[in-house]
């Protein structure tokens, strides 16, 4: 009971902190503000998914605060579902993209997602938010708090492959890589597709194993693992450095498939063009 009362404080008085940080945000100012105020007035959640489809790009500085803003504070159940949802949208779409510039425009999330998991009372909500919680660290880099590490690890061990999936990619950008996660990480497990593998192995190349076993299938004799490699490393962007060495080796390979040789220079591009970035 003094354990749970102690989490539950913590989680307190991150969210006090949360709500401080955006209420020194122009939250009004962010595309998304109007259809959730429109569907305040009309609750018309077909007029809403019409006009949230319309909303297109992102605007960092105004979008990721007010979408974590209704998450954490609004009371209407349909708003809070789909700010969930286009946080997470924006989320997965930044793999291949160097974030460092906005990720923590995100870090407010953690302490929200963490109050919602704790307070759900249905394994779909449970779900929803623990996939949530790994998608910060999976997709935008964020470190987990203690409690979002072990909520990785009894992810990966629920036996539910959607978790496991999820809850392997966040496992992946944890540093330092601690010894069970890598484990975990590198173990096969049954029916897993190659390329669920290599997508995971790609989100840690900075562990010497987990590159090791990456590279192998850069240096197969098999095209169908060298497009496969390739077009995960094109795909990661500027994340494939480590790999560096492999693709240019690869890139030089006489007779090169035509999709490989396409998919290393894509790869290698957007290594080289981050690294010109950095230098600037």
């Amino acid at each position: 009971m003094v354990t749970i009362m102690k989490l539950h404080l913590r989680i307190s008085i991150r969210l006090l902190l949360v709500a401080a940080s955006l209420s020194s945000v122009g939250l009004a100012q962010s595309r998304y503000a109007a259809p959730f105020e429109n569907y305040r007035r009309s609750h018309d959640s077909e007029k809403l998914g019409n006009e949230l489809r319309d909303v297109s790009g992102i605007k960092f500085s105004e979008d990721i605060p007010y979408l974590i803003g209704v998450i954490s504070n609004d009371n209407e159940e349909t708003l809070v579902r789909w700010a969930r949802l286009k946080l997470l949208t924006i989320t997965s779409g930044l793999v291949g993209v160097d974030i460092a510039a906005i990720q923590d425009r995100f870090l407010p999330a953690i302490p929200v997602f963490e109050n919602h998991l704790a307070s759900a009372s249905t394994d779909d909500e449970k779900f929803q938010w623990a996939m949530s919680i790994a998608s910060l660290t999976a997709f935008v880099g964020l470190q987990p708090t203690p409690d979002g590490l072990s909520l990785f690890y009894r992810m990966v061990e629920s036996g539910h492959e959607g978790n496991r999936r999820i809850a392997l990619l966040a496992l992946a950008r944890v540093k330092p890589l601690p010894a069970k996660a890598k484990g975990l990480i590198l173990h096969h497990y049954p029916g897993e597709f190659p390329s669920a593998r290599l997508g995971r192995f790609a989100f840690a190349l900075e562990d010497a194993d987990i590159q090791k076993e990456f590279v192998s299938f850069l240096d197969s004799d098999e095209v169908q693992d060298q497009q496969l490699a390739a077009k995960t490393l094109a795909d990661v962007g500027p994340r494939a450095r480590p790999a560096l060495a492999a693709l240019i080796r690869l890139q030089n390979r006489p007779g090169l498939d035509e999709t490989v040789a396409r998919n290393v220079k894509k790869a290698i591009d957007a290594i080289d063009r981050n690294r010109s970035e950095l230098n600037r």
